[in-house]
């Protein structure tokens, strides 16, 4: 399984899509529309109150290379969507997916079903032969 956010400024959509087409069967593309790279961690709510992860490093006159700042700030902010919105939906596609490649479950399951709650706002792929 592959998650990209449409936002994503470190990891381009070309990439994403090339490692998919690599993938054996069965794989699975969730695309988050409006998260950036950082949806996926929690590094975006590292020092929050200190204006983020950066802001604290600068604070203690530690110095981030300028090659760095976008895997520590990538989907952090506006215009990109929270990623405390976009948990739940991190955690229901991984469960999903899990389920399905260990056979808890015969189909994929994903954003069309009950319970994602995000209609619009994530597509997914599948293949599973």
């Amino acid at each position: 399984m592959l998650m990209v956010g449409t936002s994503d400024h470190v990891v381009g959509a070309g990439t994403i899509a090339s490692a998919y087409r690599a993938m054996v069967i069965p794989k699975r593309l969730i695309t988050l529309t409006g998260a950036g790279h950082l949806v996926f961690a929690d590094i975006c709510q590292l020092a929050p109150g200190q204006g983020g992860l950066l802001a604290a490093a600068a604070a203690i006159h530690l110095s981030v290379p300028a090659s760095l700042v976008p895997l520590a700030s990538d989907g952090c902010s506006a215009p990109d969507t929270p990623v405390t919105d976009e948990w739940p939906v991190v955690r229901q596609a991984v469960t999903a997916q899990l389920r399905w490649v260990f056979g808890f479950r015969r189909d994929p399951g994903g954003p069309h079903r009950a319970g994602w709650g995000v209609p619009g706002r994530v597509s997914l792929n599948v293949s599973s032969g």
